[in-house]
């Protein structure tokens, strides 16, 4: 009885060990604009920006909303990037570009998402980019809000 005590308690001890030693932390999953604050140098120039997807498993579908001064910036399109498309055939939809959301700022809301079940890209990559031409000089906060 004593040897099978060992037994179990040495087979315990043996899976309590492994399991600390093979526990890694693992990335988490973030959507990001390229820059958080665009500075505006010129007046009537256009540029784009981009939104990321970083450490992602298995991605089949996002939503972003993003809000800016619109006293500085015009937002004029959002584009799909390539990233969901490597997967697949993707339904992209632009569901809200204003630029006059409120009195100080614009908003744009956008998703896609693969059309078929099927497994969806895993990694890094670019999601969509949005293109805004500047009104007046100064700087605008690119604040990226609710992201699925």
């Amino acid at each position: 009885m004593k040897k099978l005590n060992f037994i179990i308690l040495t087979l315990m001890l043996i899976i309590l060990i492994s399991s600390i030693f093979s526990s890694r932390s693992t990335p988490t999953t973030s959507i990001n604009v390229d820059t958080e604050t665009y500075r505006v140098v010129g007046v009537n120039r256009t540029f784009t920006i981009n939104i990321t997807v970083s450490e992602v498993t298995n991605l089949w579908g996002w939503e972003i909303n993003l809000f800016y001064n619109s006293t500085h910036l015009n937002g004029t399109d959002v584009g799909e990037g390539p990233f969901l498309k490597t997967a697949g055939e993707a339904f992209f939809w632009i569901v809200n570009l204003a630029d006059n959301y409120n009195a100080t700022h614009g908003y744009i809301r956008a998703f896609c998402t693969l059309t078929h079940v099927i497994p969806g890209p895993t990694g890094n990559g670019i999601i969509a980019n949005i293109t805004f031409k500047s009104k007046v000089i100064g700087s605008s906060i690119l604040d990226l809000t609710n992201t699925n």
